[in-house]
């Protein structure tokens, strides 16, 4: 019972974190945070295929995904990128941070309350991939705004 009001939390209060912001600059890095829930997608099916790890509780019926996909990997980078979008090293600075707290932290603590196990995947690789992804979605958010700017009906 823990680990449901644990995930449903964790699905659900990032979202609300969007609230406090600025409503036009959110939707700005919106598409970005959608982008960055499609690659960890990805990456979760692929981390399972290949033994990485295995989702053992979830509040999703239909997949073996944790909430954190649909929440957290949509409102994090929206947040991040509010803050440090145009200084690229400074966003670099942040996502380590993040994402070491989240690859040797709180995964950890998720895998000790039996909601993930991880089998053939350790901290830095989980870490490592992490940073590529966020390598990834600031290229994107800069080439979504390059094509906003343009004046292209379709930005």
């Amino acid at each position: 019972m823990f680990n449901q009001t644990l995930l449903w939390i964790s699905f659900i209060f990032p979202w609300f974190l969007l609230l406090f912001f600025h409503k036009q600059k959110i939707k700005r890095f919106m598409a970005t945070g959608f982008l960055c829930a499609l690659i960890m997608t990805i990456i979760f099916q692929l981390g399972e295929r290949l033994h990485w790890w295995t989702v053992k509780e979830t509040i999703f019926p239909l997949t073996h995904l944790t909430p954190m996909i649909y929440s957290f990997y949509v409102v994090a980078p929206i947040i991040v990128l509010y803050f440090t979008f145009g200084n690229f090293w400074f966003y670099m600075l942040v996502n380590a941070v993040m994402d070491i707290i989240y690859a040797v932290g709180l995964m950890k603590w998720y895998e000790y309350l039996g909601i993930m196990e991880y089998h053939n995947i350790n901290d830095f690789s989980r870490f490592l991939i992490l940073q590529a992804v966020a390598i990834l979605i600031y290229w994107f958010q800069k080439w979504h705004d390059s094509s906003s700017l343009s004046g292209s009906p379709y930005a």
